[in-house]
């Protein structure tokens, strides 16, 4: 029975894969719970060894390295994806990101997550931020901007509390890590998309 339940759970993430075009090399050993939503307008990279918890969003282009952990009702939004500054038109009405004449660039859209990174519980990620290998980020926070690595950070908006290792440690962590074949996904250079991107994002939308 057991096995049966993990086969279904296997197929299931394969299919929501498929569907909102998440670009993954580890689909065996990705897993994200119930109610979990994806949208990326150009890019979503999934490393191997990720877990994305229940009521979690992530709705802006995104690279995420193998071994993160993110934890329930964690979200990841675009911080430009509606235009406000639009005069005559209600924001709700004027250019968003899924218009073919959405012009911010991808390096505003995008959060990359390295390595070996836990984010937890309700935390909110907005766009364009990098969160550094082996950070920790507490319940609740928001980042708001790029984190280094080996970090503890909290708070709204979240800011360094410590380090998690001391240097030595963490030189020995990321060397084991290496040695394990856990690796940092690199952000997309300049045009650098899948050739189905604008094409996907037209036919789920």
């Amino acid at each position: 029975m057991n096995t049966f339940i993990e086969y279904l759970k296997r197929r299931r993430i394969s299919y929501l894969a498929r569907r909102f075009g998440i670009e993954c090399d580890g689909l065996d050993t990705l897993t994200f719970g119930r109610n979990t939503f994806f949208f990326a307008r150009d890019i979503l990279r999934i490393g191997r060894q990720v877990y994305i918890g229940r009521n979690s969003t992530i709705e802006t282009d995104a690279v995420i390295s193998d071994a993160v952990i993110m934890g329930n009702n964690v979200a990841f939004i675009g911080r430009h994806d509606h235009a406000i500054d639009e005069v005559g038109i209600p924001s709700r009405l004027g250019t968003s990101v899924r218009d073919a004449r959405f012009s911010v660039p991808l390096e505003k859209r995008l959060i990359h997550v390295e390595r070996d990174v836990w984010i937890g519980y309700g935390s909110i990620v907005l766009s364009g931020v990098s969160i550094g290998e082996g950070t920790v980020v507490a319940a609740g926070s928001i980042v708001t901007r790029s984190i280094p690595s080996n970090s503890v950070v909290a708070g709204q908006p979240a800011r360094p509390l410590r380090a998690r290792f001391d240097p030595l440690k963490f030189s020995t962590h990321c060397s084991i890590l290496d040695s394990k074949g856990i690796r940092t996904l690199r952000p997309p250079e300049h045009g650098e998309f899948p050739a189905s991107a604008i094409q996907r994002e037209r036919k789920f939308w």
